[in-house]
């Protein structure tokens, strides 16, 4: 199953609509847990030592540092990146394709950028 760690700036209303139409989707958010307001290195230690994909709207600073994890020989699953503005029905979209592939090793030490797909 794959699983997922919301970093505190990705859109709350985001969240709310992956949940509402994506009923399976398992994500919690960093706000929920022991490392809330922790350093960005921090919360991606915390995604790989529960194994939950990451994702993020930060593509200043958490972008190149998970790229540095990933050249450092550091296990990771995975990052998404979610472009602001988004569009709803396309990221949607992508995570209707990624739960239904449910492989989550698919993901491991990658960065991807979403939408995957534009309209």
């Amino acid at each position: 199953m794959i699983r997922f760690l919301a970093d505190e700036n990705l859109s709350g209303t985001l969240q709310a609509a992956l949940k509402h139409r994506l009923l399976n989707i398992d994500i919690v958010r960093v706000q929920d847990t022991s490392i809330y307001g922790a350093a960005d290195e921090e919360v991606l230690e915390y995604s790989a030592a529960t194994q939950r994909i990451l994702l993020t709207h930060d593509k200043n600073t958490l972008i190149p540092l998970a790229y540095e994890r990933i050249a450092a020989g550091l296990s990771m699953p995975g990052v998404i990146y979610i472009d602001k503005p988004f569009d709803f029905d396309l990221v949607i979209r992508d995570f209707e394709f990624i739960l239904a592939v449910d492989e989550p090793e698919y993901f491991d030490n990658k960065v991807i950028w979403s939408p995957v797909f534009e309209a």
